[in-house]
């Protein structure tokens, strides 16, 4: 069969082929009725851009490289960061971008960045900030335009997206607090970070705005690849009295438990963050469950948004972009209940 050519969907659209070459490259603005005769002949003819060619051409390749951390494997990381990629997919074949998954990063505090000259990219999303002063200094003696998605370390400014986490777990501490608890806990992860994270911040900073005095041992750290953590969790739980508490998605075990155990203290509301991501698979619980949106799918959508201002305007100085996420509640539907 003969190569279908650029030349072939022009003639095909009564157009020239400069207006072709427009609408692939979205270089130009072409009006809607043009745009869609010349996407009806690639479909026709089932044309295939060659994009080796168009990158010799343009000296752009159209792929964003994307760098994530290598964890542990959990359930629920695997839910966000499959959200996020999903919203990074969307958003870039809107702007007619790939997103590449190159090697992913290793927790080694003397890790730097590897970059493969053999998949050359336009700019890197990279989507961890765990050792990130070793590899943000490589994206930029590279000159490679790059959006962090997460908190960057402290006093740098560089162009990332994040969720408003303390803003989030403020908020939180107000919803438990208007439901009458007076005695509100924390679970977060251990040996994560080396300085607060902005949950807890927004945690301490609601307790000081109510004028509630705060107990550290209400914030009870715990690693998640300790097999006993849900005893001990639920133990602490009860030693300290508490009466509400905010949970990290990543302790979806004791999340488990503190909503489906008969023994576990049922009257302590719950506050989730990323609850979201697998509500569904609580949809069988009489319980309210209170979680604060993770904007998985919405912060991918902005990284790429972000990074792809980036590469069209070098010059663009840094800028935080930050997602409020919303406190929701789920609760089982009548007919469940009835049914039950």
């Amino acid at each position: 069969m003969k190569k279908v050519t650029i030349k072939d969907i022009a003639e095909g659209a009564g157009v020239s082929i400069s207006t072709v070459s427009y609408v692939l490259s979205g270089k130009r603005s072409v009006s809607d009725e043009v745009k869609r005769r010349i996407h009806e002949q690639i479909e026709l003819l089932h044309y295939k851009p060659n994009a080796v060619a168009r990158s010799f051409a343009s000296r752009k390749t159209n792929i964003i490289g994307l760098y994530c951390s290598k964890y542990p494997d959990t359930e629920n990381t695997d839910v966000f960061f499959l959200k996020m990629v999903n919203g990074m997919m969307a958003a870039a074949e809107k702007r007619n971008y790939k997103v590449l998954l190159l090697n992913e990063m290793e927790g080694s505090e003397n890790f730097v960045i590897p970059f493969d000259k053999t998949f050359p990219i336009d700019g890197a999303i990279v989507t961890t900030t765990i050792n990130s002063h070793h590899y943000l200094n490589q994206l930029e003696s590279e000159e490679m335009p790059f959006v962090l998605v997460g908190k960057p370390p402290k006093d740098l400014k560089i162009n990332c997206v994040d969720n408003d986490n303390v803003k989030a777990a403020y908020e939180a501490v107000e919803l438990l607090l208007k439901q009458g608890a007076t005695n509100i806990g924390m679970v977060t992860g251990s040996g994560l970070h080396t300085r607060l994270s902005d949950f807890e911040i927004g945690y301490m900073m609601a307790h000081n705005s109510y004028q509630i005095a705060y107990r550290s041992e209400n914030i009870i750290r715990h690693d998640i690849n300790d097999p006993d953590y849900v005893q001990k969790i639920m133990s602490a739980i009860q030693e300290n009295g508490l009466d509400g508490i905010l949970v990290s998605l990543l302790f979806t075990r004791l999340i488990n438990r503190l909503l489906t155990d008969p023994h576990a203290p049922h009257s302590i509301p719950i506050v989730s963050f990323g609850f979201d991501l697998i509500a569904e698979h609580y949809s069988h619980l009489t319980k309210d469950v209170h979680f604060i949106q993770s904007n998985a799918y919405k912060l991918g959508i902005e990284a790429v948004a972000r990074l792809i201002d980036l590469i069209d305007k070098p010059e663009s100085k840094a800028k935080q972009m930050l997602l409020s996420p919303e406190l929701s509640v789920w609760r089982q539907s009548k007919e469940l209940q009835q049914i039950e």
